[in-house]
């Protein structure tokens, strides 16, 4: 659905440079021609990434709204917090020549032959695409979405004419806050544009999908069934990438964890694809789980805000208990068992996409945890299924020190060389550190103290080791401790470690 007009409309807001007097966080909105209102969000402040994306209604501001804290710091962390992948936008942004597919490059390539144009820079090359929660940034799909960008870039381009020797504030363009409740408002009349200002949606909708219909089958059985046990639950989403139709947006599922305390019994669940649109699928194979097993649970226990709504019913019908707690331990056990943490290329390229979609948020919190002194963090550090270590390490040891710990950890010999990936992308040169010996010039493990290079709870970073053999260890920061825990100790173990020379070893002994 990509059209000549649409392309016209990109090179054109490249040229104004908006980013460069107006941030990411001082929205304005276009009133669209099917009388909705779009709220334009202008990204590239921070140097790169250049774009424009258009959230479209009550729900699209509010999914825009739901990603900052007070003082705009992005919720983003993929498997986690459930914010970073809740975008609902159609985008402008320009990219790297090889972030494109073969079929986009083509379609710039002939556009641009057949105007006379050449693109150079990095970032010169437009994509347009949606956002659809929980799903891989996909190409637009209808005219109506293509219609929709080419006005939101006409509001851009128009906004940026508008600001042409003037401040952004006789505009109110100002950083969302909780207290912002205007913002300025582009509308056609007359067939040209006129500045005026609009309020923002007070009333936010439920953020969190409720089963509303239910199997009225299993829940009677349910009421029969006897009460039994405190489970631990919690709505996770697979890194998995699921299309049941080629036309379909790639989609992660979602995949209720429900765990018996006191036996450590899952209860067998396949996942929901479309989870978002139809929460009574995964609700009513939990009832008809249960109801298989004849027991009803007595109390069920959730950590997060999505998995409470989700069991709301079940509280409402059956009288069951549902508390919030901090930390779900059992539950979190077997979830470590359970996570194939080997390297994921599809995640790989979904991490690179959200890098550039709101690198200059996830770059500046990395910034701001670097200032931060005195801390201790417990990393996870998995090699492959059900194989991992939890590492307590204080902030003021080196990523030397890491990777000894990691390797003692394994019970790996020290025999080669190694690198940590901060990007969570193997062999990635955006934030990359060497053992000194083959660093080249990049900042060596020996000489980076953990506490500098920004680490927060629920990052994902990758270690390997061996460069011949390639072993990848995948870690995560689980928890971020105020003070100095001294050495690097290994407070949780479970899984047996591969042989680091698989059948060498024995042919070694036999000698």
């Amino acid at each position: 659905m990509i059209t000549d007009r649409l392309y016209e409309l990109a090179f054109q807001y490249k040229k104004t440079k908006l980013w460069e007097k107006i941030r990411n966080l001082q929205i304005f909105a276009v009133k669209l021609s099917d009388g909705r209102t779009g709220y334009i969000s202008i990204m590239g402040d921070n140097g790169f990434c250049h774009g424009v994306c258009l959230y479209i209604g009550d729900e699209g501001y509010w999914a825009f709204r739901n990603l900052w804290k007070e003082g705009g710091c992005i919720l983003y962390d993929l498997e986690y917090d459930k914010e970073g992948m809740e975008l609902k936008c159609l985008q402008c942004v320009f990219e790297k020549k090889d972030m494109l597919s073969a079929n986009e490059y083509e379609e710039i390539k002939t556009y641009t032959r057949s105007h006379g144009m050449r693109l150079a820079g990095k970032y010169a090359y437009p994509r347009f695409q949606k956002r659809e929660p929980y799903c891989l940034p996909w190409e637009l799909q209808t005219e109506e979405e293509t219609d929709c960008l080419c006005q939101g870039l006409s509001a851009a381009i128009e906004m940026a004419n508008f600001l042409e020797g003037t401040t952004r504030n006789e505009f109110y363009l100002e950083d969302m806050d909780g207290a912002t409740v205007e913002i300025p408002m582009l509308e056609q009349k007359d067939g040209a544009y006129v500045l005026a200002k609009t309020r923002l949606p007070e009333n936010e909708p439920p953020r969190w999908p409720e089963p509303k219909q239910y199997n009225e089958i299993a829940m009677a059985s349910l009421k029969k069934a006897r009460r039994e046990g405190t489970w631990q639950c919690q709505i996770m989403r697979l890194m998995e990438l699921v299309q049941e139709d080629p036309e379909e947006i790639p989609a992660f599922p979602a995949q209720l964890l429900a765990v018996d305390v006191k036996s450590g019994h899952i209860l067998p669940l396949a996942p929901a694809v479309h989870y978002e649109k139809e929460p009574e699928e995964l609700f009513n194979r939990m009832l008809e789980a249960f109801a298989q097993q004849g027991v009803c649970p007595e109390k069920v226990e959730v950590s997060d805000e999505a998995t409470f709504a989700f069991f709301r019913a079940l509280s409402e019908k059956l009288g069951v208990a549902v508390a919030m707690r901090d930390e779900l331990p059992e539950l979190e056990d077997v979830r470590e068992d359970l996570l194939d943490m080997d390297p994921n290329p599809v995640m790989d390229e979904f991490d690179s996409l959200l890098d550039l979609l709101e690198g200059e948020q996830s770059q500046a919190k990395a910034k701001g945890r670097k200032k931060t002194a005195n801390e201790s963090y417990v990393i996870s550090v998995s090699l492959g299924r059900g194989c991992y270590r939890h590492i307590r390490i204080s902030g003021k040891c080196s990523l030397w020190d890491l990777h000894c710990a990691i390797i003692d950890a394994f019970e790996f010999d020290d025999d080669h060389a190694h690198a940590f990936f901060m990007d969570n992308v193997k062999w990635s040169d955006r934030d990359s550190y060497y053992t000194e010996a083959i660093g080249e010039g990049r900042p060596t493990t020996e000489k980076t103290r953990i506490g500098s290079v920004g680490l927060y709870k629920g990052m994902a970073f990758k270690y390997v080791f061996d460069f011949g053999d390639e072993w990848v260890f995948q870690c995560k920061v689980l928890k971020v401790e105020t003070g100095d825990s001294g050495e690097a100790v290994v407070i949780k173990s479970k899984g047996e470690a591969p042989s680091q020379y698989g059948d060498a070893d024995d042919e070694w002994d036999d000698e």
